[in-house]
């Protein structure tokens, strides 16, 4: 690591690491903790947790600090928010600058504030998220008062510059990585042996789903019915994921309930495993701040049925299939064109496996210790 004359004192929120283990939010923190360790470019990097209860232990992440408080976070939440009090300096330590991975930037009495925004769907999407339009004026004067504000994509800086009001001078697009286990060949035997586990015997179309209703779950089961009706024959639908409030009534859609499979929630290690067996990924969103499952389907060389629209066109580039949003019809199309084109197909696998080589978290880590020096210069 940095020695103690040039290196940076970091603090970084990563109590999500150990409040979710199933979301996004736990795949950026964790990978990004990991690459920042590896640049040498800090004093010391210190991971604070702020929660009473926790469902499962913490990662082990070597060359970083732990700082552990059980405190009630809704209750601290509400004493930040009522009191500006206390100050995150008090829990945290003291330090150069301080990262929150999401949403909120606690008061603080010295030391620069970096707040990563992952998406706006309350903003773009409000019909969608009606339970969060309350929030919306807190979120966006907070990230206001940051130093810096880090966006993982272009679409997600053109939103918080437009939605949240924020200075377009101190905005900064930091895209995610791509876990390189993705790119490791899953070994045949082990690839058989989970496919029989899990009941796979059938070619499938893989959907992955989540509580959030941006997915679009609902489309991506009339395009499957579609698709069965014009050739898609022998093929099964596989869900695999949290569910969203009314997801029976949408699978519904998908046609054969016998062809209909739910896995429900999977471990990290079966991710790749479900994508390298698929025969292409449904990505029907109707919104993404990134589209990490992109670039980990590229990876596993399965092609991408995606919908066009935020920052999926800007991850997928020219390594998908991409149609209007919403339109099942148009879904459909795409998954059969994968299975009718061979020739496609073996394109899209090429792009994609380059596509991947574009998104590294090295890189991520080197841009974001940029914005953190940048944000102790107007911290201090």
């Amino acid at each position: 690591m940095g020695s103690p004359s040039g290196g940076l004192r970091v603090a970084v929120d990563a109590s999500f690491l150990a409040l979710n283990q199933a979301s996004g939010l736990r795949t950026y923190t964790l990978n990004l903790l990991r690459a920042l360790v590896r640049t040498g470019a800090f004093q010391e990097l210190r991971c604070f947790y702020l929660y009473w209860r926790a469902q499962a232990s913490r990662p082990l992440l070597p060359g970083t600090r732990e700082r552990v408080l059980r405190v009630p976070r809704r209750l601290l939440e509400k004493s930040w928010d009522l009191l500006a009090w206390p100050p995150i300096d008090c829990l945290a330590g003291r330090a150069e600058v301080f990262h929150s991975v999401h949403a909120r930037i606690p008061p603080q009495r010295r030391g620069g504030r970096v707040l990563t925004v992952h998406d706006l769907r309350e903003y773009r999407l409000p019909g969608l998220f009606p339970h969060l339009q309350a929030a919306r004026a807190a979120r966006s004067a907070m990230a206001r008062r940051a130093h810096r504000v880090v966006v993982i994509s272009e679409s997600t800086r053109r939103d918080a510059i437009e939605w949240m009001g924020v200075d377009p001078d101190r905005v900064r697009v930091v895209p995610n990585g791509l876990d390189p286990a993705f790119l490791q060949p899953l070994p045949a035997d082990s690839l058989r042996d989970f496919h029989e586990r899990r009941g796979l015997a059938r070619p499938y179309v893989l959907f992955l789903s989540s509580g959030d209703p941006r997915k679009g779950l609902a489309e991506a089961c009339a395009a499957f019915r579609q698709a069965c009706g014009r050739g898609l024959a022998g093929f099964d639908f596989v869900v695999a994921g949290e569910l969203p409030r009314g997801a029976q009534d949408l699978l519904a859609r998908a046609g054969n309930p016998e062809r209909v499979r739910v896995l429900g929630v999977v471990s990290d290690a079966e991710i790749p495993m479900l994508l390298a067996g698929a025969r292409c990924l449904l990505f029907a969103s109707h919104y993404e701040g990134f589209g990490l499952p992109l670039l980990e389907a590229f990876a596993c060389r399965t092609p991408v049925v995606a919908c066009r629209n935020s920052s999926i066109p800007e991850v997928a580039g020219e390594a998908a299939v991409l149609v209007p949003t919403g339109d099942a019809e148009a879904l459909a199309e795409g998954v059969l064109r994968l299975e009718q084109d061979q020739g496609l197909r073996q394109d899209l696998v090429e792009r994609g496996l380059a596509r991947c080589r574009e998104f590294t978290w090295a890189r991520a880590a080197e841009l974001m210790v940029e914005v953190y020096r940048e944000a102790a210069a107007e911290g201090c």
